[in-house]
This record gives C-alpha cells, sequence and structure tokens, in this order.
C-alpha cells in the first residue's frame, strides 16, 4: 500500500539525519521497550471501552461514552504533534473519514499533548475529525499503552528541540505508544494495532476494511 511505502520513507529518511550514536541510543531503549511486554499487556478482543472524561481541542470536557451508540469508532493514541510518524498517519486518516461517516462511524485521536497544542495540530493539518487531549496520559494508561523515557532519551528528545514537559503540561516524561483500537457501537473491542516501534503505523485502508467486518457481524447476529 502507497501509506507503508510512504512510512518506509520517512523512516529511511529520518534515519540517515540522526547521528550513529543517537541511532544506537533509540535502537537499544526501543528493544528493551519491545522486551518489557508493553504490547501484549493492553485490552483485549471483547473487553468494555474503558470510562474516562478528556478534554477537546478548545478545552472542553468530553466523555468518551458520547462517541459510541450510532456505530464503529477508531480510537487512534498518538505521541504528540512533534513526532513526524504521527504528522503522516494522522494525515492520511483523514482520507476514510468520508467513508468512514458513510459507515455511521467515528474517528478520534488522542494524545498528551495540550489542548492548544492538539488545537493547533488539528488546523495546521486540517482535520476532520475529533482530537483529544488526554492529559497525563490517565486515559491511556487504562490501555496499558504507557511508557516513560529514561534520562537519555529525554536528553535526546531536548536536543532535538522536543520539549515534553511543554507540550504535555507534566515533567513525567510519559508517552503512548502509537495504537490504533476499533470498538463496536457498544463500546466492545473488535480490533487493535499495538505496537512498540513508533516507526510502525496501521494502513487507514485496513481500518476501514476492519470498520466494514464489525458491521457486518453486528448484522450477522
Amino acid at each position: 500500500m502507497e501509506f507503508y511505502e510512504r512510512l518506509k520513507s520517512l523512516k529511511e529518511e529520518y534515519a540517515m539525519g540522526l547521528p550513529q550514536e543517537k541511532r544506537e541510543a533509540m535502537k537499544n531503549f526501543l528493544e528493551n521497550l519491545i522486551k518489557s511486554g508493553i504490547e501484549e499487556n493492553g485490552l483485549k478482543k471483547g473487553d468494555k471501552i474503558p470510562k474516562h472524561s478528556l478534554i477537546d481541542a478548545l478545552g472542553n470536557e468530553v466523555n468518551i461514552e458520547k462517541y459510541f451508540g450510532e456505530g464503529p469508532v477508531i480510537i487512534s493514541f498518538y505521541r504528540g504533534s512533534w513526532c513526524p510518524y504521527c504528522n503522516l498517519e494522522l494525515t492520511e486518516l483523514s482520507k476514510i473519514v468520508k467513508r468512514l461517516k458513510w459507515l455511521k462511524g467515528k474517528l478520534i485521536a488522542i494524545s498528551p499533548e495540550l489542548p492548544d497544542n492538539s488545537l493547533n495540530f488539528k488546523e495546521k493539518l486540517d482535520l476532520k475529525y475529533e482530537v483529544l487531549s488526554d492529559l497525563n496520559n490517565d486515559f491511556a494508561r487504562k490501555f496499558s499503552i504507557v511508557f516513560k523515557l529514561d534520562r537519555s532519551m529525554v536528553n535526546l528528545y531536548e536536543e532535538s528541540g522536543i520539549d515534553l514537559a511543554k507540550s504535555n503540561g507534566v515533567d513525567t516524561y510519559e508517552l503512548p505508544i502509537p495504537a490504533s483500537f476499533i470498538f463496536d457501537k457498544n463500546g466492545i473491542l473488535m480490533y487493535s494495532f499495538v505496537k512498540a516501534d513508533y516507526t510502525e503505523r496501521v494502513a487507514p485502508e485496513i481500518l476501514i476494511e476492519e470498520v466494514e467486518k464489525v458491521i457486518k457481524e453486528e448484522n450477522n447476529v
């Protein structure tokens, strides 16, 4: 798929711009994160959407349950507006919005960034779907997809101009691993894509295919 070709090109371009020492540090951290089992510790198919309230891009508190009842809901956790892979993924997700609306589905992107940053990000990419702030990663924590950066990684990020404390409003230096979940209209988890490697994402076309499977399964019941 074209999406995976773009993802591959971005990964190669980004790697070329990093000194060998930094590439090795990031590789080692990522390998340890994968070994931690974070990919396997989250919600499983059949689990109910955790109850929680988040903040929309305008600063309003919204209950996650408000998005359910009509059709499937895609929830995509991303690291932040500073992440080039997140920029690519969220831009590509815009391409399935019309089809998703036709299927009576919804798309929600969630990050730990403050609402002002989420709003700027949404406007910059002209996103036509909901972008929510998960302050302190409290919602992502219920999915068991939150990890903590060690000091070497925090320094590496800051040297690259990424100030997580400023972006997220907390100095815990935690992030969610990128993950996409599809829940049915009743809030039951039907599909998940969870990868510790932040350079791996699921193609929007696959998400739409999975949404259609959810609808077909509901109609056959």
